[in-house]
């Protein structure tokens, strides 16, 4: 799959919480230790909002070199991987399956963690 696609903008649904409970519970146990911080964050995680049906997550790590393991473990959960696609300090993974998922994957604390956090 290209990294382009098409979206649209729906209505806010309740479930985009626990859709990212969910998975951030997948992604703990795939990140493990590296992860630092796992944020719901982007027009989903706003309740009321209108918003494309994407959850965003942002994890925060130590560092952008990820391990094997956690890539490995990404690509069984079906996340693909796309490096910086044009972001530099942030990797980004998508997910497409009954439910949608984008992974900023950025350095905690640093320059992409505070801008994605500020706008939330």
């Amino acid at each position: 799959m290209g990294i382009d696609e098409v979206i649209s903008v729906i209505p806010y649904d309740e479930k985009w919480i626990a859709l990212f409970q969910n998975e951030k519970i997948n992604l703990l146990k795939a990140f493990r230790d590296d992860a630092i911080d796992i944020q719901h964050f982007g027009s989903t995680s706003v309740i009321g909002m209108f918003a494309k049906p994407i959850i965003d997550v942002l994890i925060g790590v130590k560092t952008l070199e990820l391990s094997n393991s956690v890539t490995n473990k990404l690509t069984q959960l079906g996340y693909e991987g796309f490096g910086e696609t044009g972001v530099k300090g942030r990797l980004y993974f998508r997910k497409r399956q009954e439910h949608a998922y984008n992974l900023a994957v950025v350095i905690w604390n640093g320059e992409q963690f505070a801008r994605i956090m500020d706008i939330n």
